[in-house]
């Protein structure tokens, strides 16, 4: 009989909601700077309701703290402090660490996807070149560009580096208008890097949204998109 949860010690970098769902899909959830917070969590909770996928959520600093990360929205300069000091070779580390953990224990998995928020969208904008992701979500995923982040070039250049791998990519990219951290000419040069090279790409922009449009709980939160965005991520996950 198949257990339906990871054991909290042996993943403490990993959230899984405790209804979670008996399918092959799988989903991980990059969450934001704050980490495993209570409001991340509920957002957490909501993609395992409304897609019925395996839903995980990852708690990609804890190899720095060796703690669960959960900060408040009034502890910015920490949460800011733990990302300038995380590279790509660090979020890898612990990703294939969190992907080991679930595939060993949910063998049958067929299909995987990876979506993040914030430093979480760029961290899934980085795990399209990694061959075992089918599916990427990245909402307002800033500092594509930034320079040496994994293996001496941005996310976007090891996109490009890796042209030609993205057959079986479907990739779904969501910003805001307003977003001051996303500028049009880096959203074109995402274009550029995945348009013609992913299995699907799309980008979404919403007028009048800014960053972290999406999350509950946070000043930016826009409530009268929220349905439409849910409804343009469940379509792209085929739901």
């Amino acid at each position: 009989m198949e257990n339906t949860q990871i054991k909290p010690s042996h993943a403490d970098f990993l959230y899984q909601p405790e209804t979670n769902n008996n399918t092959n899909k799988v989903l991980i959830i990059l969450p934001d700077i704050f980490g495993l917070n209570e409001i991340n969590k509920e957002m957490i909770n909501e993609f395992a309701k409304r897609t019925g996928f395996r839903t995980f959520g990852l708690d990609y600093f804890y190899h720095i703290t060796g703690e669960t990360t959960n900060l408040s929205l009034n502890e910015g300069e920490k949460a800011f402090g733990l990302m300038n000091r995380k590279t790509g070779e660090d979020f890898f580390e612990v990703f294939n660490k969190a992907l080991e953990l679930i595939l060993t224990q949910y063998p049958q998995t067929t299909e995987i996807t990876v979506c993040g928020f914030c430093f979480g969208g760029r961290l899934a904008t980085l795990s399209t070149i990694h061959p075992k992701i089918n599916k990427v979500i990245s909402f307002y995923g800033a500092g594509i560009n930034k320079e040496n982040f994994y293996q001496g070039k941005s996310v976007l250049e090891n996109i490009l580096a890796h042209s030609g791998e993205f057959e079986e990519k479907d990739c779904l990219f969501l910003f805001g208008q307003t977003d001051p951290s996303l500028p049009s000419e880096v959203q074109e040069s995402l274009d550029q890097a995945l348009a013609n090279q992913a299995k699907s790409y799309y980008r979404v922009v919403y007028p009048n949204a800014g960053h972290a449009f999406f999350n509950q709980g946070r000043p930016s939160f826009v409530v009268e998109i929220y349905e439409e965005v849910w409804e343009r991520v469940l379509l792209f996950l085929g739901q």
